[in-house]
């Protein structure tokens, strides 16, 4: 049976959440984010544990974390981290948030989940609406 197709990884800018840490916090993230600025993104997932095992209640260490897995090829423990940051985070509509756990769970086979997320972001202005529309319907049945 071949494989659905899934939306395209983009990696995501630092500091697309709005901080929720506080200064000591958001200098640590950013320490722990050197390795996603050059794009060694397995890097980034093991500096980004060590982040989020200090600070475990960092929306945006969780969104990089998951952000960072998923690059590095391990869609399964980014949408976990992913989860983590829908759980920490206020603004969960957060469309950069939504792009990436939609990737992570179509590489998972969480189809309908993925296709409820772009549904959402196809329905959004913003500038993933139009990718998302675009992933939504790849993903049909």
């Amino acid at each position: 049976m071949e494989k659905p197709p899934v939306p395209e990884t983009v990696p995501p800018a630092v500091s697309t959440l709005p901080s929720s840490t506080d200064g000591y916090a958001q200098a640590a993230l950013m320490a722990a984010l050197e390795p996603y600025r050059r794009d060694d993104f397995a890097g980034a997932a093991m500096s980004l544990e060590g982040f989020v095992a200090t600070h475990s209640e960092s929306a945006e260490g969780w969104y990089y974390l998951g952000a960072s897995r998923l690059l590095s090829g391990d869609p399964r423990q980014a949408r976990a981290a992913f989860d983590r940051a829908y759980a920490l985070n206020a603004r969960v509509g957060h469309p950069e948030l939504q792009w990436l756990a939609a990737t992570a769970e179509a590489r998972t086979g969480a189809i309908e989940s993925a296709r409820s997320k772009l549904e959402a972001l196809c329905a959004t202005p913003s500038p993933l609406q139009v990718r998302a529309c675009a992933a939504k319907e790849s993903l049909r049945r």
